[in-house]
């Protein structure tokens, strides 16, 4: 009954198949399902300087069993690191409340956007030259080299840009080759005007 237009195409089948090893007990079953259910998941926060770009979010990104162990891996990201510390915390919580033990790694730095930079300045006159027409710039919510950077060399001015990629991290990722080569000659124009 809750399903859309847009799900009108969804169907679910279940069956009853053969055991074929060891299952969890239904006391781990328990604490594991609890854990996926309080985990943060989606938006947690949205950024105040720039009307509807989430600032902070995080996904559960692989459940994997082995034997009696249950790793699951989560994927947290803000560009506010206190807000990133504190999804760390929260996420230690869940842990602590359901017995499992939550270590962290990879963790991506956050990235302020800053308006009216220089090099946003550099940008729209390239992309004016290279493309004939203004480039956009827009902040957005993603996991980029950009912040490991800026946490490195904080007064550094940095821009991200690339070309036209399509079902990015499916088996289905693509590039244009095209777009790619345009913004080649987008990042020669870029590095002649820097001075």
């Amino acid at each position: 009954a809750e399903l859309t237009e847009a799900d009108a195409a969804f169907r679910c089948d279940l069956s009853t198949q053969p055991a074929d090893g060891e299952a969890f007990s239904a006391e781990d079953s328990a604490a594991l399902l609890a854990l996926l259910r309080i985990l943060p998941c989606g938006p947690l926060s949205m950024s105040s300087a720039i009307p509807g770009l989430v600032e902070s979010s995080s996904n559960t990104a692989i459940v994997r069993t082995s034997g009696d162990k249950a790793d699951v891996t989560v994927s947290s990201r803000s560009s506010v690191e206190s807000r990133l510390d504190d999804i760390c915390a929260l996420t230690e919580t869940c842990g602590a409340v359901t017995g499992f033990a939550v270590s962290h790694h990879h963790r991506y730095p956050g990235w302020n956007f800053k308006k009216n930079s220089r090099l946003q300045e550099i940008y729209r006159d390239s992309t004016r030259a290279c493309l004939g027409k203004e480039g956009n710039i827009v902040g957005i919510h993603a996991g980029l080299e950009c912040g490991l950077l800026s946490q490195a060399l904080p007064e550094m001015d940095i821009l991200s840009i690339g070309p036209d990629m399509y079902d990015i991290h499916t088996p289905a990722e693509r590039l244009s080759v095209s777009s790619a080569l345009r913004v080649y000659e987008l990042i020669l124009h870029i590095l002649a005007s820097v001075h």
